[in-house]
């Protein structure tokens, strides 16, 4: 549970219980993706390269 604190996790999840418990759908999402996005930012952002990950991408161009 503690970690779960520490991602900021438990606010947002009790903010789209409540949104989505007065129907308000539109709502609910802005405040789960709110949530995806910062975590996506700040903590999946961070995560280390693997040397698998740092291959380039090369496009052909049509001939």
């Amino acid at each position: 549970m503690s970690n779960l604190l520490e991602s900021g996790l438990v606010k947002p999840v009790e903010l789209a219980t409540t949104a989505l418990g007065s129907l308000d759908y539109s709502k609910a999402i802005e405040y789960t993706e709110a949530f995806f996005w910062w975590h996506r930012d700040d903590y999946v952002g961070l995560a280390p390269l693997e040397p698998s990950s740092t291959r380039t991408l090369r496009l052909r161009t049509p001939a």
